[in-house]
């Protein structure tokens, strides 16, 4: 929970915002016809059950889309050989990082009831190679990340390496709909 994410978006207007258990969100049913979580769901101890809230909350015919980070056997490596023992990483979310799949949050999705399930790869070179969420030396460059992000987008529209982008992909995102 970030608590200074909150006062942020509610200095932007945004009403529709609370600190909170996500299993257990303090709206009423079909209250949201759209619900957005960006790099915020793989940190849930308990997925099934705040999609089953997000799915409650959303009315029939409403979307949820989620950006996240997911566990491949690339990340997983990543992760398991530099933050094992990271101030980056908390405990918590190395207790369950590594369940955090493609197949498990799709598997998740679809039990809970949301239907006509995208899921498409990103972030395969510029997320890395920026440090991640470490401030390496280079991080702060906006001239680098910019010129990463084009090599990238770049680098996306090569179809025939597209199987390759999505194994080294670090973020998924997931768009469903609550049937209507």
């Amino acid at each position: 929970m970030s608590l200074n994410s909150l006062r942020v978006a509610r200095r932007a207007g945004v009403r529709a915002v609370c600190a909170g258990d996500a299993a257990h969100l303090p709206y009423r049913d079909g209250r949201f016809d759209r619900v957005v979580c960006n790099g915020a769901a793989h940190h849930l101890p308990d997925l099934p059950a705040a999609l089953r809230e997000l799915f409650r909350v959303l009315h029939p015919g409403g979307r949820l889309v989620l950006y996240e980070p997911v566990d491949s056997p690339l990340t997983g490596a990543v992760r398991r050989t530099f933050f094992r023992r990271s101030r980056y990483e908390s405990p918590a979310d190395l207790e369950h990082k590594h369940a955090f799949t493609r197949d498990a949050v799709e598997r998740a999705l679809v039990e809970v009831g949301f239907v006509d399930l995208a899921v498409s790869a990103h972030d395969f070179l510029a997320y890395p190679l920026s440090g991640m969420y470490m401030a390496l030396p280079w991080s702060g460059s906006r001239r680098l990340m910019r010129a990463l992000l084009g090599a990238e987008h770049a680098l996306e529209r090569l179809w025939p390496l597209r199987p390759l982008w999505d194994a080294l992909a670090w973020r998924l995102l997931f768009s469903a709909r609550r049937p209507a």
